[in-house]
């Protein structure tokens, strides 16, 4: 089934009220996780842009959503200086970066590979 493009938008503004949930919480209110924290940030990250990769059609405007997406990460740090017990953190920028700099990667070699694969058919 193929998402309408107002599908699409509503699920990407979805997930980024989620991580801006996640991300804004006081500290003495986030949950428990046992997973190492960089990994949790280049993996929320990664997920993030595989779902606005299928917003844009042209790799021209999939850079600026990487872009957007990476800004918005920014953002999200530096709302962590204004909420309780929490601090931003330039390691977790850098891991959050790496996670949208590796799914645009990996979804651009998937789309390639997609392309010619439908060409030899």
């Amino acid at each position: 089934m193929q998402l309408k493009h107002w599908q699409k938008i509503l699920v990407l503004s979805s997930y980024a009220a989620v991580i801006a949930a996640l991300s804004l919480t006081p500290a003495k209110e986030m949950p428990t996780v046992d997973l190492w924290d960089k990994l949790q940030h280049f993996f929320a990250y990664f997920v993030f842009m595989v779902l606005a990769y299928p917003v844009a059609d042209r790799l021209s405007h999939k850079l600026m959503l990487a872009i957007a997406v990476m800004a918005y990460s920014a953002l999200m740090e530096f709302g962590q200086s204004l909420s309780p017990g929490r601090s931003p953190s330039g390691h977790d920028l850098v891991a959050n970066s790496l996670g949208v700099i590796a799914a645009l990667l990996a979804l651009e070699v998937i789309a390639a590979l997609w392309r010619r694969y439908r060409r030899k058919r």
